[in-house]
């Protein structure tokens, strides 16, 4: 229980716990520790700082990393020194978790304490994890200390020394690590090879050459690394004889290297590359010569097309990709046309169409029809609709009604919306209409909007109203709004009532885009709708009108309208246009105003007073037990025939039990619904918990019946309280009130009681 009472606390992460986490630090059991360790790394309180630094002695290995992390999280240089020392720990996840903390205290004590204290420690391993934590921070004022722990007597120090100097990036360790090129241990020739190449000084140039002929492969990896970073022209001919190497991993980094440089001199070579046993050094060359990027180059990426493996081929189209000339072109229409490897083709297809080349029009109308891959045909349509060339728009609209893959179909969709020609309306249309997947349909409506002429137009109102995919629903009246054609603004008007709020707001916006004098009265209507985010977008959508200049004086004309709603629920949203019109017209009306507003009206009054409507409800129920839902279990959710209404199956005596007592909360909260009919979301909230809390402490009897009949999950395996719920969901669309409960009786737990 104490385990999971402070694992409970992990995710809460209140200072109220702090106190209680401290005291669980020192429990007898190890998994309580761990877990009151846990909690405070998520709380990061000052005052666990001291109990903390006492866990990091802890016995448990999982208890000294948690205190470690905790304390790093904190931030406070008193953990700074315990922290070095937990350093010493023989448990990975302890010294890693200790480090990791100290690089995010990351103050100038830290910077001391590593310096004094670990750097010169007696474990070698102490000092090395000290200087690799030391370049993580950054500081120059590690420099100094680093430079001198290169001379250290152990590797593994000497080594997280040139790591570190190379991530702080300064010129002052530019000679320390050139001389540390020739240590005996080759683990630390590397990360000095590797460190210069970061800090690309001039200097380290002619040495770097030198270290290309180190004995071992791994070093000479490194150094050609740093000279392609520097880049220097100087570097070109030891690369060029490295190309040469025994060791591919050494090859594969110098064409790298090579390929950075830029050099023309480097060409050939590369060429005589290409024909390397590796792969990876051939993929290599490939964007080596991409880099290069001369005539030479570029005929020699061509003949990569033809290369023996696939990955090979997929490198080199990529790379002619941003070449692009006339000679490019016929080599990637003939890798589209002739490749055995559908990934090869599908690559050519995708690299024709950025280049946005005429000439390859034919072959991707071609590869569109027949190609055997989906993938294929999928980028050829791509590529057409990026080309844009009317000879495209036979064949997209062939693939768009016939293709068996959905993905070619609405790439086909799309490209017609690029190309634009109307000679796709129809199909489109038809696409749109009876197109079994969704994305085939959104994307119709995207070209449908694209092409946007009258045909269009009345092919997107259907939808617009009826599709089954709200996401489509919602893509149409934007399109019709972006077309901005009036035709469309009697169905949008009924979209203003959808029952996807997205789709809602999505018709409000495209009134507004079109500006129709119809629109103004639609909002002015949904003004005083039932359901809040139908009037909240009507009142946003009337104010961008008017802050546009548009409509005003079919929109002042309303005025006295507008001001007829202010003692109603609509009050918040009226007075929000009139405002925005006043300003607009630069009046001002003292009258509106002062006129109070309904919700801020009901808001005021307190809940006290309030409740008072409630307690003639609460007074109907029952005063004693009446269902006995004992024995209920839960065997599935079943969707009965009435609309949408779910129940649980339970023992047969036992459901019209349960459901007479999942209807009596139900009454409440409808009860509490029209008694707040204008309370906003936290306002619900609070006021379903202070009714349930005020029936629970002047109603013992009747919190009784709630608790044993419905809320207690772990006697009903929460069979009530599901049943309840899932009624309640089916009638909450449009109530805050009923939102509140669903959520204050899932929060529930066993005991709450």
């Amino acid at each position: 229980v104490r385990s999971n009472a402070a694992e409970a606390l992990v995710n809460i992460g209140s200072d109220k716990a702090v106190e209680p986490l401290i005291l669980a630090l020192k429990d007898s059991n190890n998994s309580v520790r761990s877990n009151a360790a846990e909690a405070l790394v998520n709380i990061g309180s000052d005052k666990a700082v001291e109990p903390l630094i006492l866990a990091l002695k802890d016995s448990d290995n999982y208890v000294r990393g948690k205190a470690a992390e905790a304390l790093g999280k904190i931030g406070s240089d008193k953990a700074v020194e315990p922290l070095i020392i937990a350093l010493k720990n023989s448990n990975y996840d302890v010294y890693s978790d200790a480090e990791k903390a100290l690089v995010n205290i990351g103050s100038d004590r830290t910077v001391e304490a590593f310096i004094i204290l670990a750097l010169n420690d007696s474990n070698n391993f102490v000092r090395g994890r000290a200087a690799g934590a030391l370049g993580k921070i950054g500081s120059d004022k590690a420099v100094e200390p680093l430079i001198i722990a290169l001379m250290d007597s152990n590797s593994f120090v000497r080594w997280k020394a040139a790591e570190a100097l190379g991530k702080i990036g300064s010129d002052k360790a530019v000679e320390p690590l050139i001389l540390t090129l020739m240590d005996s241990y080759s683990d630390v020739r590397r990360y000095a090879a590797e460190a210069l190449g970061k800090i690309a000084s001039d200097k380290a140039l002619e040495p770097l050459t030198l270290a290309l002929k180190d004995s071992y492969y791994s070093v000479c990896i490194n150094v050609a690394e740093a000279l392609g970073i520097i880049g220097r022209k100087e570097a070109v001919e030891p690369l060029i004889i490295a190309l040469k190497s025994l060791d591919y991993n050494l090859r594969q980094s110098s064409a790298e290297a090579l390929g950075k440089i830029g050099s023309d001199k480097a060409v050939e070579p590369l060429i005589l590359a290409l024909k390397d046993t590796n792969v990876s050094v051939r993929e290599n060359v490939v964007w080596a010569l991409r880099g290069i990027g001369n005539d030479k180059a570029v005929e020699a990426l061509i003949t990569a097309l033809k290369d023996t493996n696939v990955f090979v081929c997929e490198n080199a189209v990529s790379a002619l990709r941003g070449i692009g000339n006339d000679k490019v072109v016929e080599s990637l229409i003939t890798a589209l046309n002739k490749d055995s490897h559908n990934s090869v083709r599908e690559n050519a297809a995708q690299a024709l169409g950025r280049i946005g080349n005429d000439k390859a029009v034919e072959s991707l109308i071609t590869a569109l029809n027949k190609d055997s891959h989906n993938s294929v045909r999928e980028n050829a349509a791509q590529a057409l609709g990026r080309i844009g060339n009317d000879k495209a728009v036979e064949s997209l609209i062939t693939a768009l009604n016939n293709d068996s893959h959905n993905s070619v179909r609405w790439n086909a969709a799309r490209a017609l919306g690029q190309i634009g020609n109307d000679k796709a309306v129809e199909s489109l249309i038809t696409a749109l209409n009876n197109d079994s997947h969704n994305s085939v349909r959104e994307n119709a409506v995207w070209a449908l909007r694209g092409i946007g002429n009258d045909k269009a137009v009345e092919s997107l109102i259907t939808p617009q109203n009826k599709d089954s995919d709200n996401y489509v629903r919602g893509k149409a009246a934007e399109a019709l709004g972006k077309i901005g054609s009036d035709k469309a603004v009697e169905p949008l008007i009924l979209a203003l009532k959808d029952s996807d709020y997205d789709v809602c707001g999505s018709a409000a916006k495209a009134l507004v885009n079109i500006g129709s004098d119809k629109a103004v009265e639609s909002f002015i209507l949904a003004l005083k709708d039932s359901n809040y985010y139908v009037r909240g977008n009507a009142a946003k959508a009337l104010g961008q009108i008017a802050e546009a200049d548009r409509n005003l004086p079919t929109l002042t004309q309303q005025l006295p309208h507008l001001l007829t709603l202010i003692p109603t629920k609509s009050s918040q949203q009226a007075l929000s246009v009139i405002t925005t019109i006043q300003a607009r017209c630069k009046y001002y009306n003292y009258d509106i105003a002062q006129t109070p507003l309904q919700e801020a009206e009901d808001c005021a009054k307190s809940l006290d007073n309030k409740v008072d409507e409630i307690h003639k409800f609460i007074k109907n129920m029952p005063d004693a037990p009446k269902y006995d839902l004992r024995g209920a279990s839960i065997d599935k959710l079943i969707d009965t025939v009435n609309g949408g209404y779910h129940e649980y199956k339970f023992a047969p005596e036992q459901k019209q039990n349960l459901a007479d007592a999942a209807k009596e909360i139900q009454d409440l909260l409808d009860q509490l619904a029209k008694t707040y009919p204008s309370a906003t979301e936290a306002e619900a909230k609070d006021i379903v918990k202070a009714t349930f809390e005020e029936i629970k402490t002047n109603h013992p009897d009747k919190w009784k019946i709630l608790w044993t009949q419905i809320l207690n999950p772990e006697r009903w395996l929460n069979g009530g309280k599901a049943a309840l719920s899932e009624t309640a969901k089916h009638y909450a669309e449009n109530s805050l009130i009923l939102k509140a409960g669903i959520a204050f009786f899932d929060g529930f737990s066993a005991e709450e009681e």
